[in-house]
């Protein structure tokens, strides 16, 4: 009789025990703050790989625009020679939209501050301008591309530009001189 109690005495006790429910009840409140910093810090961390990729290969495009080594360059093209290039884009040539435009230098007319990308919503895409210029003219260049975040609940609300299905837009300008002929 006395062995067949002594295992519920000793489940008793033990269940009863109390010296590590405060430990276990600190871990299940910060676990939660813990996780939320560390896919912060991914996501941004990705994000700003993904803007160094891109701002790479828009001046190693623009560096073979510029010295003419690209023979007819259009849109597809210069799309294609930059998406070649970056890694981290995933679907980069319907991810990504360009814009080339001559900069005067009399007037200094600059574009819409913000850049034209892809809306992945609508049927019939935005249209830029793709002007390559005359000799001597300063071109501005500009890429914008969108991405899915990976977590969804944790884009950098103020930080980035976000649309309304929520993706979020990685931006790359660069500017150069024709060369004369």
């Amino acid at each position: 009789m006395m062995r067949a109690l002594r295992p519920l005495t000793v489940l008793r006790r033990f269940w009863c025990e109390e010296s590590g429910a405060v430990a276990s009840l600190e871990f299940v409140l910060i676990l939660p703050l813990f996780m939320t910093f560390f896919l912060v810090g991914m996501e941004h961390g990705l994000m700003v790989t993904r803007q160094v990729l891109l701002e790479r290969s828009l001046d190693l495009t623009v560096r073979e625009l510029r010295l003419g080594r690209v023979p007819s360059p259009d849109h597809d093209l210069l799309k294609q020679m930059i998406c070649d290039r970056t890694p981290l884009i995933d679907d980069c040539t319907t991810a990504l939209m360009l814009e080339l435009r001559p900069v005067s230098t009399q007037i200094w007319d600059l574009p819409q501050p913000t850049a034209t990308c892809v809306d992945r919503d609508a049927a019939i895409q935005p249209t830029t301008t793709l002007d390559l210029g005359l000799a001597n003219d300063m071109m501005l260049i500009r890429a914008c591309a969108m991405f899915d975040p990976v977590f969804p609940f944790n884009v950098q609300n103020g930080y980035v530009p976000v649309t309304t299905n929520g993706d979020y837009a990685i931006v790359a300008t660069s500017a150069f001189v024709n060369e004369p002929d």
